[in-house]
């Protein structure tokens, strides 16, 4: 266990705070394009159209927001 504290002691103090702003950042970023996604699901559909990754995936439009 001193371990672990010792690694999670570390990690608190070197942690840098650009880092912790960037990940809020990106996670604001990913949660507004998901609510764009849930009020234009026709947009999104033709995105899922658009690729040959998987055919007839009606069901990723509901899954993907």
């Amino acid at each position: 266990m001193g371990l672990m504290h010792q690694m999670n002691n570390w990690s608190s103090r070197h942690h840098p705070k650009w880092l912790v702003v960037l990940r809020v950042v990106l996670g604001l970023c990913l949660f507004i394009k998901g609510i764009g996604f849930i009020q234009n699901n026709v947009l999104l559909s033709g995105f899922i159209a658009q690729t040959s990754f998987i055919q007839n995936a009606s069901w990723l439009n509901s899954f993907i927001p």
